[in-house]
This record gives structure tokens, C-alpha cells and sequence, in this order.
């Protein structure tokens, strides 16, 4: 039995634990615990638990962590940036080449915001089919135009 793997292996689970409450003390911030928990939509002692390492929340917890606290569940699970989704839609209006061609970038983030609100419990692959469908169906009905983005606006017509 190799025991120093296992210790190696739990220090970096607990540094990861420790990393993670940090950036949740910041997406908090000088909210009350009650408050920031029920914008969540769970209880203020479960957000306490979060809080003090006890427990690492699922994913649905964390997608709702992330959206009350405005940053990406990326940054939120592993401090990797872009940190705010404004700061992820600035980098894919900069980088079109990290962007598909042909697709409106603004209006599948809000397609995909929409999907998590209202099936936050379906499969990463039902999701992600009902987006696709979604998307395609607005774009069929000319209700947006793919590769044009324009915040505001999902036609792009300014």
C-alpha cells in the first residue's frame, strides 16, 4: 500500500477545500449568510458548512453559488479566470478564433443562463441538447443572427 500518495493526494483535496472557501468568502461578500443562501436557494447553514470546509457543494449548488455571486463556476470550482462572466464575454468578443464561426456568442450564453435556471437538475447532455435546439429554432425564426453580437440586441441590430 503506497501511504504517501494517500497523504500527498489528501493535502491537495484540503488545499483545493481551503482555496475554494476563500473564493467563496469573496463571492459573498458583505452579504449576510442568510440573504446570499436564499438567493441560492438553500439553507444558511448548509452555505456555513461551505463556508468552514465541512462540505464541498454538488453541482447544482455550485452553479447556483455562481450565479448569485455573478462569476464563473470555473473560477468558483478552481480559481481559474476569467472570474466574472462579463470578463468571460469580453474575452470571447476579443478572441473570435476561441468563439466557433457563425455563432452568437451573447445569445448562447443566454440560451445556456436560461437552460441552467429553469432544468438545473437535467443531465449536462440534456442541457446541453435543449441549447442546441433552442438556438436553432431562434435562429429559423430570425429571432437572432448567428456570428453577429451585440449586447442588448440578439439580432445585432443596434
Amino acid at each position: 500500500m503506497n501511504t504517501g500518495r494517500a497523504k500527498t493526494c489528501s493535502a491537495d483535496v484540503d488545499a483545493a477545500s481551503q482555496l475554494f472557501q476563500e473564493r467563496l468568502k469573496q463571492v459573498v461578500g458583505d452579504r449576510t449568510a442568510l440573504g446570499f443562501a436564499k438567493q441560492c436557494g438553500f439553507s444558511d447553514s448548509l452555505l456555513g458548512a461551505y463556508l468552514r470546509g465541512e462540505k464541498m457543494p454538488g453541482l447544482r449548488y455550485l452553479v447556483a453559488i455562481a450565479d448569485a455571486g455573478g462569476v464563473t463556476i470555473d473560477w468558483l470550482a478552481t480559481g481559474r479566470p476569467p472570474r466574472t462572466r462579463q470578463e468571460l464575454r469580453a474575452a470571447l468578443r476579443e478572441s473570435p478564433a476561441q468563439a466557433p464561426a457563425g455563432v452568437n456568442i451573447d445569445a448562447l450564453q443566454t440560451i445556456i443562463e436560461g437552460t441552467l435556471k429553469v432544468a438545473p437538475n437535467a443531465s449536462a447532455s440534456a442541457q446541453a441538447a435543449h441549447c442546441a435546439k433552442v438556438y436553432k429554432e431562434l435562429l429559423e425564426a430570425g429571432m437572432i443572427t448567428a456570428g453577429e453580437a451585440n449586447p442588448g440586441d440578439p439580432k445585432g441590430a443596434g
